[in-house]
């Protein structure tokens, strides 16, 4: 067995285990002549843990239940061993005299003595009304954060009883031997830490084991060598067979207030940073669910569910009894039908952008937008990479846009395609052009910056807009003074909904309300206050947008437009859907859009988790 370094055992094993296994090889190494080297029998030592405390000495395990090929495992009942009187220097056991029935244990006792030739070494928690109490409160602790299950060995003490120190004691005296007991681990600080390990056993899904193992070394470094204060949840009997074996001198000091504190707070601290550590991936787990609610709700609202299932319930109520043969051909019909329907919706999407990105720039023709003194609204809209999405979204404005002064403002992240070449036959537009991409929520505030207009448009560059899209967004704020953040309805090419307001699921992660729904859904064609809109397309008023800071520049591509309109509505001011300004979107077509979820939830999270509620189904429903 390769050597381990105290250090590392101090590091690396946990603090109940590195408690008993160093304070036996203390005592052994007390007892130790220069050079000599012991041959020692851990009972019940499953793994052979004594061997990495002792590298240097013959080290053997004896175990019933143990299957191994290790060369120094032996197969027995520590009541009946299989090894001849004194085979061994030291017989030692940290961890199975207590869980032997108590009828038994005066066997095991003769046992240690009769294998052992200098000492035994024994190591169990003992009854008393102070550890019945600790080891009951313990578990009960393990059963709140289980779901009601008892701790497996907690439950066996509980059961069968904890061994007593005076038959153990009275055995000892019996045989004539001297003997030391010294105390471990001190019950109220165990109790407390026995507490936080519960949590961590049913709790650590994260991968915090630099944390763990930071803790196991403040523990065995600084306070097991003074946790002997009484009562002890735990005691280690040395019993000198050989009378020449020294006796061990206790450490004078034990563990003062301060150090007792600063260990519970460290022990907190670790149960933070796992609380931490599953929320996080609490929340991915909540995304994928809700990636596939999103497509159940999609199945379901589709002609391939519907149809099938309209006729079904005709067949199931109405004329079972009288339906003709004939229907199951209708019925088969219309789920072929049903499903090509849907696979030509599904196709639409792909069809579209490959047609998009088919597109050269030599073919495109130019757009010249017109010049506004006074533009109302600034229209800022990021680039990165497909220039081809860029001109459709430009030409789509330029087309589109009647009734409303505007200006047309682009920031281009770096784009390593032909978007910068694009503007050359793009006129009167304020083209920004940065030397790196800076992200969604910094390019959108330099763009913001540049803004004359008394309102700003955000406008994502995959978007082609409608006929006369902007002018209820504009009317809505020309007409309505707490009316603060605007947002459209936004269609996908097959015209399913993208976007319709943005609700809140009851873990707090934001989702689109009524989506891949139909347009046709009434619920999507009233006028709606929100919590929040998509600033993919939104228009807000631009005081109030550099009252509350602009975009948060801590998020990178992601929930920057949800944390706007919360802060938009912390001022009191509302954010509206209008269901009468209609774009097409394709939805998240820019490169490294999802490339940093989870560190944009952990920020969302932090700020807001306590300051929304789920409104999601006071929509739905």
């Amino acid at each position: 067995m390769e050597k381990t370094s105290d250090e590392q055992l101090k590091r690396e094993m946990p603090i109940d285990l590195y408690g008993r296994y160093a304070s036996m090889r203390n005592i052994i190494d007390a007892n130790r002549k220069e050079n000599q080297k012991f041959r020692v029998l851990d009972v019940g030592g499953r793994g052979n843990l004594m061997k990495l405390f002792l590298p240097e000495d013959d080290v053997f395990y004896l175990d019933p239940l143990v299957d191994t090929k290790d060369s120094n495992y032996i197969e027995g009942d520590g009541c009946a061993m299989p090894l001849e009187d004194e085979s061994f220097d030291w017989v030692v056991s940290a961890d199975v005299f207590e869980h032997i029935p108590e009828e038994k244990r005066e066997y095991f006792l003769k046992e240690n003595v009769r294998v052992a030739k200098l000492g035994i070494l024994l190591a169990a928690p003992f009854d008393s009304p102070e550890v019945r109490k600790a080891e009951n409160n313990a578990n009960e602790n393990f059963k709140i954060l289980s779901g009601g299950k008892d701790h497996i060995w907690l439950k066996e003490h509980i059961e069968n009883g904890l061994p007593g120190e005076k038959q153990v004691e009275e055995f000892i005296g019996a045989k004539g031997f001297d003997f030391q007991k010294f105390h471990n681990r001190g019950l109220f600080l165990w109790e407390n830490l026995q507490s936080i390990s519960c949590f961590l056993e049913n709790n650590l899904y994260g991968n915090l084991k630099k944390e763990i193992n930071d803790f196991n070394y403040f523990y065995n470094s600084e306070v097991f060598p003074y946790d002997t204060v009484q009562p002890s949840y735990r005691k280690i009997y040395f019993v000198k067979k050989d009378k020449g074996l020294k006796s061990i001198e206790v450490a004078g000091k034990s563990i003062n207030d301060l150090l007792f504190l600063d260990t519970i707070k460290k022990a907190m601290d670790l149960v933070y940073k796992v609380d931490i550590e599953n929320k996080k991936i609490i929340q991915q787990k909540d995304i994928e669910i809700r990636k596939r609610e999103q497509e159940l709700h999609e199945i379901r609202s589709s002609l391939r569910w519907k149809i099938p299932n309209y006729f079904y319930k005709i067949y199931k109520r109405r004329v079972k009894k009288y339906i003709p043969k004939f229907f199951f051909k209708v019925l088969n019909r219309a789920k072929s039908f049903s499903n090509e329907n849907e696979k030509e919706g599904q196709k639409s999407n792909e069809k579209y952008i490959n047609k998009v990105l088919n597109m050269k720039i030599s073919d495109v023709e130019s757009i010249k937008f017109d010049i506004y003194p006074k533009p109302r609204v600034s229209i800022v809209i990021l680039a990165y990479n497909k220039w081809q999405f860029t001109y459709n979204c430009l030409k789509s404005v330029k087309e589109n846009t009647k009734g409303v002064e505007y200006e047309v403002i682009v920031i281009d992240n770096a784009s390593s395609d032909d978007t910068n070449a694009l503007f050359k036959k793009v006129k009167n537009v304020k083209y920004t052009r940065n030397n790196e991409n800076k992200g969604f929520a910094k390019a959108c505030n330099q763009g913001a910056k540049e803004a004359k207009g008394e309102y700003i448009l955000f406008l994502n560059n995959d978007i082609v807009a409608k006929r006369g899209w902007l002018v209820p967004m504009v009317d809505e704020l020309d007409k309505n003074k707490n009316s603060s953040m605007v947002g459209s309805k936004l269609l996908y090419p097959n015209g399913t909904i993208q976007h319709a307001g943005v609700g809140f699921e009851e873990n707090k992660i934001p989702v689109h309300l009524y989506y891949k729904g139909t347009p046709k859904d009434q619920r999507t064609c009233e006028r709606k206050l929100y919590d929040a809109v998509t600033a993919a397309c939104a228009l807000i008023r631009k005081k109030d947008f550099f009252e509350v800071g602009g975009f948060d520049e801590n998020y990178k591509n992601g929930l920057e437009d949800v944390d706007l309109c919360l802060k938009i509505r912390d001022i009191g001011k509302d954010i509206v859907f209008r269901p009468d300004s209609v774009l097409y979107h394709f939805e998240s077509m820019s490169e490294g859009r999802f490339d940093y979820a989870k560190k944009n939830i952990e920020l969302f999270m932090k700020k807001w988790e306590n300051k929304i509620s789920s409104e999601k189904r006071k929509f739905i429903k």
